[in-house]
């Protein structure tokens, strides 16, 4: 069975961390963490997920944890790539033949999830080289979501073993996309993405990207998301079409909204350890942070 090499690079997620380092090792046979800030705007919101990583690979030689130089950090875009590609050669895994699974701290899967993947992988002649998950991903608390897919997976080639064909700003895997197998949302991921600290998201947006200005997304999370009222919705929905022209809760397209432009209503459990968390209980994570 070909191997699966694990790859996370975190900050300011404290609340989810450890329970995303119990999945990597559940999921990969090889696992590389690191915790860095990426810019030196968001070193502002250090909280204990260093620690935590740390307290965690003590206890699980399976993790490995990266260092990467301070005065490296320059955003978000270009450092992760560089973060990802120093894991690899690090990797003891790393050959033909066998995959890599990127992680956020914040994505989580359904337990059926991993045989889907095996399914895939298990096929010599298989024509997928990537793995796209289907997602819920979770707006103001665990109850509301917009549907989305992330790539996650990526099988190495001849072509990779060269340095210049890994991974690329920001974040991208550089290989030829030969075919992309879909993991559907049903058993793919849940993505909590916006329930972690809105500031360090907005000060994230600012910073991603050397080049490029995010002025829209800073915008929708001040005018939108810190104002949207789940008990009425159809009036923010509208501010936001009359914003950024577009009918749902989000500032773009790559997130789907019900026919109405609404959140949609998820009633199920969510995985163990995510329930056992007692995150579930919070009913307005932006209040937990204040925003």
């Amino acid at each position: 069975m070909n191997k699966i090499i694990g790859l996370m690079a975190c900050w300011c997620a404290e609340d989810w961390v450890e329970m995303s380092l119990r999945q990597m090792c559940e999921l990969c046979d090889e696992v590389f963490v690191n915790v860095s800030a990426h810019s030196p705007s968001m070193e502002q919101f250090a909280d204990s997920t260093y620690e935590r990583v740390i307290e965690f690979s003590v206890n699980n030689k399976k993790v490995n944890v990266v260092e990467v130089d301070n005065f490296n950090l320059v955003n978000h875009s270009m450092v992760k790539a560089n973060i990802f590609n120093k894991m690899l050669t690090k990797s003891k895994l790393f050959e033909i033949g066998n995959w890599i699974w990127t992680f956020d701290a914040d994505e989580f899967y359904h337990p059926e999830a991993i045989d889907h993947v095996r399914n895939i992988m298990s096929f010599t002649d298989t024509p997928f080289n990537q793995i796209l998950f289907k997602e819920r991903y979770f707006y103001i608390d665990t109850r509301h979501f917009l549907k989305g897919d992330h790539n996650r997976l990526f099988k190495i080639e001849p072509e990779n073993l060269n340095l210049g064909f890994r991974f690329v700003p920001t974040q991208k895997w550089s290989a030829t996309t030969k075919s992309v197998a879909f993991i559907p949302m049903q058993v793919g991921m849940f993505h909590y993405g916006m329930l972690l600290n809105p500031f360090a998201k907005m000060e994230f947006w600012k910073t991603e990207y050397p080049d490029k200005t995010q002025s829209r997304k800073v915008m929708w999370l001040d005018k939108i998301y810190r104002n949207y009222d789940l008990k009425n919705e159809d009036f923010w929905v509208l501010e936001n079409e009359k914003l950024f022209n577009i009918k749902s809760p989000w500032f773009a397209k790559d997130f789907e909204p019900d026919s109405n432009g609404r959140l949609f209503d998820y009633n199920d459990s969510h995985i163990k350890m995510i329930e056992e968390s007692g995150l579930t209980k919070i009913n307005d994570f932006r209040d937990k942070f204040g925003f």
